[in-house]
């Protein structure tokens, strides 16, 4: 890991396995475990950049924490695309904001940075849709 050898079980407990439970078969292991396994053997291959899509679905607290650690420590790009507001503010420096009509602006900061200066959500495609269905029409009689 980053250019230094480590013993299995060190690295590990990085990511919050106990001794005990390193030994256990990965079936054995609970959703929050397989989360983490699945980090661990991620952050052992060598990168400049991170694809991550909805990396918090799933997540229990002590693994997204875990999540959160291992991105600011990456040395590298991330490509992020989330829903999780606080995770994106705790994480991401600069924000790729898509804002309707083929518009992409960048921003500086994270989410709430991005609403500070002025970003907005366009609405859903099924507002319009709604709002189309309850709007009264008018026909020539």
């Amino acid at each position: 890991m980053g250019g230094k050898d480590r013993h299995v079980m060190s690295y590990l407990q990085d990511f919050l396995f106990t001794p005990e439970r390193v030994r256990q078969p990965v079936k054995a292991l609970s959703g929050g475990e397989s989360n983490r396994l699945l980090l661990a053997k991620l952050f052992t291959q060598p990168a400049n950049v991170l694809v991550l899509d909805e990396p918090t679905n799933d997540l229990d607290m002590e693994t997204l924490e875990l999540l959160e650690e291992l991105l600011l420590d990456f040395d590298g790009t991330l490509l992020l695309v989330s829903h999780d507001r606080t995770f994106m503010d705790n994480v991401v420096t600069s924000m790729l904001a898509f804002e309707g009509d083929g518009v992409v602006r960048e921003y500086v900061g994270g989410y709430t940075d991005w609403i500070r200066q002025g970003g907005k959500l366009p609405p859903a495609p099924w507002e319009g849709a709604a709002r189309q269905r309850t709007e009264p029409t008018l026909r020539n009689a």
